[in-house]
């Protein structure tokens, strides 16, 4: 191999060849088209195949970014200042060496399917490649309502795969990856998919996803299960209430199709803010290509061959917190209110005061708010990751995990909150916005905790076992001792953590929070 080439490495792909890039010691291609772009009368269709090119296509700097409205936390990582276009079906890769069998790790990102890119600078592969010998490849898929507004209850048929096709775009990415991977030095036959938030959420719907089996061997989830899928009649008033605002009649759902991005996406996002809902576009069990709930299925035996991480963060719903006064101003009457209405399970007013005593017990020194801060943590994430690692643990080794390790950033107000273990795992700390948001070097045990974990999702990723130099062992969860590794300042294994809280919320029905 030439300087040139090892410079500007060249790849076949079944599309045709791509040009990437060299630089420290790894091998990068972004912006790789894998399906057709999903415009004019594709918008709202299942992805298709991408069309073949005769020349070769430079593929050394990522695409646009789906549309959406960027969050706080999207212009943390930079988002804001990424090109947005309908054309966003691409993923990135980063190999370190193109002559190889390595293991696969597929990520996809958060942002509540509303927001988020794989080309954030906290997902950038070139460490894990390196220093772990593992390809990672990151996507975009189609978000908000481009990927999950749910037609069906109006378009007569016309868009069967809506509500689903955000999902089926990553489907679509994990295709690719089966069929050009081994070219860029990967082993098609060892894909791990891990994901964080709704990324993760995606990854539990891949669970129960017909068209998704045997994509992948392991699958890592951060922040995220399987319950959090909306049934048709949810589905249908979202979209109803987006007609509404777009001033298109239920019997004219086709002008979707036609409707400017800009003001479709501004549309969503008023949407979203009325009914005060942060996971208003979600995927839907629409019958067909998700049959059922993905939980429903892994509990049948679905992904029965899947091992899995599972994972959340001691305070996740902190960095929601951080600005919303409705978050931060409770009192022991409106979270009673709250929990006899959450997921639309009746609590009654004595098992809400049940509840509550129980979290006061368990968290001594927190006020109403932090207490309202961890019941709603559990409630959106930390109880459907018990359910769902309960439930594959029947059929394949599970590990789970807390990570507790708490940010100095901000007077300590985000603690160990949603997201912040992501730079960790990447081993990516040299990031814009990591050290604001980690404390930089005034935190303790962040290089510890950056190759505890990076190293422990890849080794698992390897040999199916999560090992690292930090840490003594890892043991496999069951559900009568729960182990739990706790990745903090000093990394350790715990046993079924707060029981009477978990054993409180057994009959609490997660789906369409």
């Amino acid at each position: 191999m030439t300087n040139s080439q090892v410079n500007s490495p060249i790849v076949e792909t079944v599309q045709g060849k791509i040009q990437g890039l060299s630089r420290d010691g790894v091998l990068s291609f972004r912006g790789i088209p894998y399906a057709k772009p999903p415009i004019n009368d594709l918008r709202f269709c299942e992805p298709q195949d991408m069309y073949s090119w005769s020349e070769v296509l430079e593929c050394t700097s990522p695409g646009p970014i789906a549309p959406q409205n960027v969050f706080e936390l999207e212009k943390i990582l930079g988002a804001a200042e990424f090109p947005q276009n309908e054309d966003c079906l691409t993923l990135n890769v980063w190999t370190p060496s193109l002559d190889g069998k390595f293991p696969v790790m597929v990520w996809i990102h958060g942002g509540a399917f509303a927001t988020g890119t794989g080309r954030t600078p906290w997902y950038d592969g070139t460490k894990l490649a390196d220093k772990q010998h593992v390809v990672i490849v990151t996507i975009n898929y189609r978000l908000g309502a481009l990927g999950f507004c749910y037609l069906g209850e109006f378009d007569g048929g016309r868009f069967p795969t809506s509500g689903i096709n955000g999902i089926l775009d990553q489907v679509k990415s994990l295709e690719w990856v089966r069929d050009n991977i081994s070219n860029f030095g990967g082993d098609p036959s060892n894909v791990t998919i891990f994901g964080e938030s709704a990324g993760a959420m995606s990854v539990g719907t891949l669970l129960g996803l017909p068209k998704a089996k045997g994509l992948f061997k392991r699958a890592i989830l951060e922040s995220g299960a399987c319950s959090h899928c909306a049934p048709p009649q949810k589905a249908s008033q979202i979209t109803t209430e987006l007609l509404k605002t777009l001033g298109i009649g239920m019997s004219r759902v086709e002008e979707l199709a036609r409707v400017p991005i800009d003001k479709l996406i501004e549309a969503q996002g008023i949407v979203t803010e009325i009914r005060g809902a942060y996971l208003s576009f979600q995927p839907v069990i629409d019958g067909t290509y998700l049959p059922k709930s993905p939980l429903e299925s892994v509990r049948e035996g679905f992904a029965s061959n899947v091992e899995l991480i599972v994972g959340t963060n001691e305070e996740e719903m902190k960095l929601f917190g951080i600005d919303d006064p409705e978050l931060q101003n409770v009192d022991e009457d409106k979270m009673i209110l709250q929990m006899t209405t959450l997921g639309g399970q009746n609590f009654d007013y004595q098992e809400s005061r049940d509840l509550i005593s129980a979290y006061k017990s368990h968290y001594p020194k927190l006020d109403l708010g932090g207490l309202w801060f961890q019941m709603l943590t559990d409630y959106v994430f930390r109880m459907p990751a018990n359910r769902l690692v309960e439930a594959q643990s029947n059929f394949a080794n599970c590990y789970y995990y807390l990570f507790r390790w708490a940010s100095p950033s901000f007077g300590g107000i985000i603690g160990s909150s949603h997201s912040l273990e992501i730079p960790f795992v990447f081993d990516n700390l040299d990031k814009r916005g990591v050290d604001l948001f980690t404390g930089g070097d005034i935190a303790q045990g962040r290089e510890s905790l950056a190759k505890a974990m990076s190293q422990s999702w890849t080794s698992f990723a390897k040999t199916s076992i999560p090992t690292s130099s930090e840490f003594d062992q890892w043991p496999v969860f069951n559900s009568e001792d729960r182990a739990t590794m706790v990745f903090d300042i000093n990394h350790r294994v715990e046993y079924d953590i707060a029981p009477h809280i978990r054993k409180m919320w057994d009959e609490v029905d997660f789906r369409c929070i």
